[in-house]
């Protein structure tokens, strides 16, 4: 498949999911969500960072082995690659099996980490 190609079919993919999304936003019940951010206040914010604690510290983990393995990589790229498979982990049934093998590709692209490295970290 020709680069041009790829790139025309991956646009195509994502702009299919960015109209579901809209889509999806467009029928949500805008009054009840902000009524329920009003009664909880502040403290709703709050709610993500637990998660994004655990993203962060599991990435920081990742990266330390990957650098014991001689491969040293920067952390937001490493970061955007957790981020990614979590996505997809979240998003697709199987995605526990999708994200994994997912994993090495997009570390490959986004680090330069070599696949059978990618998988056994």
């Amino acid at each position: 498949m020709s680069k041009r190609l790829a790139r025309l079919l991956r646009t195509a993919f994502v702009l299919a999911i960015g109209v579901l999304v809209a889509r999806q936003i467009a029928t949500t019940d805008r009054q009840a969500l902000v009524a329920t951010l009003e009664a909880q206040g502040a403290w709703a914010c709050l709610v993500p960072l637990p998660f994004l604690f655990g993203m962060l510290l599991d990435t920081w983990a990742w990266r330390l082995l990957l650098r014991r393995m001689g491969y040293e990589v920067r952390g937001a790229r490493l970061f955007g690659v957790r981020l990614a498979a979590e996505a997809i982990l979240l998003s697709i049934p199987g995605g526990a099996v999708a994200a994994e093998a997912a994993k090495p590709p997009m570390l490959r692209r986004a680090c330069g980490v070599p696949i059978e490295v990618g998988a056994a970290s």
